[in-house]
């Protein structure tokens, strides 16, 4: 991780002399700090990979300030400091923490490990984990948050706000949590689903082999939300159902 060059990227009046390259330089910096997060999460809890029925890992810039302990379903973690967001000349939206997090599948519980740290110090770095029990789970779906960066040109300055694609895990008591993803793939709609089947069996008390249920329901492919069969809309994130 080169600390110096990204501080330089993020700080305003020197941004502006980079070019659209700098940006993907650090998005490669950011993947090849967690290009072993899953091992790590293993071995942090103290689990194996047989013991994993599926899994999930999300990544992304951390667009928040958080300088508080957060509660997460009923969870303190620890979450950290002063982050800057920028528009690279790429268009893309960097800050200057990222944010990785890995969701493991056990047969009872989810189990979470949260990797986040800084692009501009190297002592700025956090390491959380959580375990949560199938019946505090109503559902694991994407969706989407809001925040903003600060542009200065030379000839305007401001604030604008942006969207950007977050994994929600919310709580049968209401509560949520959000992690960033860069990138929504097929493979992160398609774990979704059946992460999302998984849990409906077994809060519901039912097996997965039991047609009648899954006969009468179907999953939204952009959120994972449970849906009556003949849906033609998601009543959760308003996809459009095939």
């Amino acid at each position: 991780m080169d600390y110096k060059k990204n501080y330089a990227y993020f700080n305003t009046a020197n941004h502006l002399l980079w070019n659209a390259s700098a940006g993907l330089i650090i998005d490669q910096q950011c993947e090849e700090e967690i290009k072993d997060i899953k091992k790590k999460a293993l071995d942090e809890l103290e689990l194996v990979e047989d013991q994993i029925t599926n899994s999930i890992i999300c990544h992304g810039y951390n667009y928040h300030e958080a300088t508080k302990t957060i509660t997460v379903l009923g969870k303190k973690l620890q979450s950290s400091a002063y982050h800057t967001n920028k528009r690279g000349k790429d268009g893309a939206i960097r800050s200057t923490y990222y944010d990785a997090t890995v969701f493991l599948f056990t047969t009872d519980k989810l189990y979470s490990y949260h990797y986040l740290f800084s692009l501009t110090s190297k002592e700025k770095k956090n390491i959380s984990t959580a375990e949560y029990p199938f019946h505090n789970i109503a559902s694991v779906s994407l969706s989407e948050d809001t925040a903003e960066y600060s542009y200065d040109d030379l000839i305007r300055k401001g604030i604008q706000q942006f969207n950007y694609p977050v994994v929600k895990v919310t709580a049968y008591d209401g509560n949520s949590c959000i992690f960033p993803i860069r990138d929504v793939n097929d493979e992160l709609k398609s774990s979704l689903i059946v992460i999302n089947q998984l849990l409906q069996k077994k809060n519901s008390g039912s097996e997965l082999g039991d047609s009648s249920d899954v006969q009468n329901s179907i999953y939204c492919s952009q959120c994972g939300k449970k849906l009556p069969a003949d849906a033609k809309f998601c009543i959760g994130c308003g996809n459009k159902l095939k």
